[in-house]
Order: C-alpha cells, then sequence, then structure tokens
C-alpha cells in the first residue's frame, strides 16, 4: 500500500464537470493527498466528489460522482507517474459543461449529460482508456466496485484489448488475479493466457478471440454513448479497437496464415491499399504509447 509524501503541491482538485445547474457554479473540493495511504486517498476522493455532486442535484448525483472520481483519479495517477519519472507535473484545467434541469425528464437529463460529457472530453489534451472507451470503463468500474465482470466482458474487452495492445501475459496474469474475487489462478491463468490472449499458441482455443469494435457493438449496447464512432477506423475519434484489431491481424499474418478460422481478415488484409495499412499501424503504435504499453 503507497504512502504519498508531500511533494509537488500534492492536492486533487474534484469538480463537477457535468450536470451542474445551470443556475449554480461549479463546485470544487481539493483533496490533500501527503502522508496518506492509497485507501485513505480514495476514501477521501469518494466523499468529496459526494459532497460536490450532492450540492449540484440528487438527481444526477450518481453520474457527477462517477465523473469527479475518474477525473480525480486521473490527476493521482499523473502525479504518480511524474513523481517515478522525476518530471515536472503538467497542469490540467478541469473543462466544465452545463446543462438546465428545470422542466426536463430523467431521460432527457441522462442524454444531455452524455452529450455533455462527450463534450468534455473530446476537448480534453489527454488519453484515457478509462475515461473514454464506453465498454471498458464500464468493465473496469465493475471490476473496481464489484470485484467481478461477466465473461465476455473479461474477454472480449479488457483481454481482447491487452492482447491487440500487446500486454505481456503475466501483466494480464496479474491484474485479472488481483481485480476479480472468483480468479483462482488454476482457472484464471487458461483463461488469460489460452483464450483472452492466446498466448499458448492454441492449445486451448483454435484461434486468437481478437476483435474489432464491431464485434463490441452487436454484443452489446456501449458503442451507442461512446466518446468513439465505432464505424471509423481511423481518426481521433475512431473506435481504437479498429486499429488496433487490424495492426494486430497484420503483425500475426504470417503466424496466423495456416489457421483457417483467420482467412476472412488475413484476405481483407491483403487487398488493402499499402497506405491504410501503413495507417493503422501509426495509429495503433500511437495508441499503445498513450496507453503506457511499451516493447
Amino acid at each position: 500500500m503507497k504512502t504519498f509524501a508531500a511533494l509537488a503541491a500534492p492536492a486533487l482538485a474534484i469538480a463537477a464537470a457535468v450536470a451542474a445547474p445551470a443556475s449554480a457554479k461549479t463546485n470544487e473540493v481539493r483533496v490533500s493527498i501527503a502522508g496518506k495511504n492509497s485507501v485513505e486517498i480514495q476514501n477521501e476522493i469518494k466523499a468529496a466528489a459526494t459532497t460536490v455532486c450532492t450540492a449540484n442535484g440528487k438527481l444526477v448525483a450518481q453520474d457527477c460522482v462517477e465523473s469527479a472520481v475518474t477525473s480525480a483519479n486521473r490527476q493521482l495517477a499523473m502525479i504518480v507517474r511524474a513523481r517515478e519519472t522525476g518530471k515536472a507535473l503538467a497542469t490540467e484545467s478541469v473543462s466544465v459543461v452545463r446543462i438546465a434541469l428545470k422542466g426536463k425528464s430523467r431521460d432527457q437529463i441522462h442524454s444531455e449529460i452524455r452529450v455533455a460529457a462527450q463534450t468534455v472530453c473530446k476537448a480534453q489534451p489527454r488519453f484515457s482508456v478509462s475515461t473514454y472507451q464506453a465498454c471498458v470503463a464500464d468493465t473496469v468500474r465493475a471490476a473496481h466496485d464489484h470485484a467481478y465482470a461477466h465473461h465476455i466482458q473479461r474477454l472480449m474487452v479488457t483481454g481482447n484489448l491487452a492482447m491487440l495492445l500487446g500486454v505481456h501475459p503475466d501483466a494480464v496474469d496479474d491484474w485479472y488475479m488481483v481485480v476479480f474475487a472468483d480468479a483462482y489462478e488454476w482457472v484464471e491463468m487458461p483463461n488469460t493466457r489460452g483464450m483472452a490472449t492466446f498466448a499458448d499458441g492454441g492449445i486451448v482455443g483454435s484461434k486468437p478471440y481478437a476483435a474489432s469494435g464491431a464485434y463490441i457493438d452487436r454484443m452489446s449496447d456501449y458503442c451507442k454513448g461512446c466518446r468513439y464512432d465505432v464505424k471509423k477506423r481511423l481518426g481521433d475519434d475512431a473506435c481504437p479497437f479498429n486499429a488496433l484489431y487490424w495492426d494486430f491481424i497484420d503483425r500475426h499474418a504470417q503466424r496466423l496464415a495456416g489457421n483457417g478460422r483467420m482467412m476472412m481478415p488475413l484476405r481483407t488484409l491483403e487487398k488493402m491499399p499499402d497506405a491504410e495499412r501503413e495507417a493503422f499501424r501509426k495509429q495503433a503504435a500511437a495508441l499503445r504509447m498513450r496507453m503506457g504499453v511499451t516493447g
């Protein structure tokens, strides 16, 4: 358990980023992290977020709390990363979008919250997968809050993402073992190495469980409210799973060539113009760098 020393102005600004009533000022609570361990910090973050958001209307408090806690944890990660690398902490401003609540139904309010959140996220200069990808955010939130996620979330969201990014199987094993209450080594390792990451070379599964955003869109309703466009394959607004998927197929085309179940994507890859394949490589490399995956 980490305890944070009093360095680099250790305070987190917790603000209600969305869903503040039009007539209200945006509240902010600052949480000091000096000399506190990670559990104490998280408890203070949640308490501060609840205080800020409740003051802005109980009807949308939970949505507001989740947004404020995510923002605070992003700041905390930046502080930790800055200390570990010895670099100065970059200043990050809090983006605010106000929406009016008066005379609107609950569904209308939640719809406006989603649009407002997308507006805020598109304006942010920093990349945060847990903030901006709806499917990943919900899966990670479930793991954090309940130490549980559905099998498809584990396999086709976090597992798929880890494989496409090229995360080392040891790291995937460690994460799954830590976050899930039902994780036992005898069952978790075959799932993470055999199914999620295909790290066993095909002993458990006959093909990699690799998928683009289209699969997640078919299997869930995440994409309807996501910051990214699942139908776009390239560009800042394109679903990250798309470029990562085609880069994965391209990188491992020779190894997968003898797998009958991979013939369709491999034929599609062969028909792609060289320029498009190179664009997928560059975007995937940029995504790996932003998500902190190296090597």
